[in-house]
């Protein structure tokens, strides 16, 4: 018999409600995934809370994680933005911190993974509306194919992670004509 599992979710919306973190596309491009970067003690103290709340499964702060995210990143050690060989660190603290979230030791760990859109400025995660150079599934998945090998590439993950959840991977093709 199939069993029901209860993910954590909101985690962005939790931060700014609950722990005053603001988001904008200027200072914080990679969204909730930021605190990572920039404050990985106030992401634990949110992610704890989901835990607290009895979840299952805790996700991971890297639903807005992309090459071109952290790129655009700036900090002291990377001023002109995060390189992509420097992101692994950054996704080792995500698993590192839903570890720590933990309340149950039955609790899963799982990478969250959304869509492109999700990553884009402004974020069009809903609309499907992408750009011409992502408007193909074969774009897609070959955007996805190398995030993933973002996390494949840090040590450690595949093996502490028990599975992704992946959001919407492809627009919807379904156009609404007016």
């Amino acid at each position: 018999m199939a069993s029901v599992q209860i993910l954590d979710g909101g985690l962005g919306t939790s931060l700014q409600d609950q722990y005053g973190v603001s988001f904008d596309s200027t200072t914080t491009p990679l969204w909730s995934t930021h605190l990572l970067v920039s404050d990985p003690t106030t992401l634990h103290a949110c992610q704890k809370d989901f835990g607290t709340a009895g979840v299952d499964v805790l996700l991971t702060a890297t639903y807005q994680v992309s090459p071109e995210g952290f790129a655009r990143t700036k900090t002291a050690e990377y001023p002109s933005g995060i390189p992509k060989n420097a992101i692994g660190q950054y996704l080792r603290t995500a698993v590192d911190v839903a570890e720590r979230a933990k309340v149950r030791d039955s609790t899963k760990i799982a990478l969250s993974l959304g869509p492109y859109g999700a990553c884009m400025i402004p974020g069009q995660e809903y609309s499907g509306a992408y750009d011409a150079e992502h408007d193909s599934e074969e774009a897609l998945y070959r955007w996805h194919l190398d995030r993933l090998r973002l996390f494949l590439e840090a040590e450690g993950i595949c093996s502490r992670a028990c599975s992704m959840s992946l959001s919407r991977l492809c627009p919807v093709s379904t156009r609404f004509e007016q």
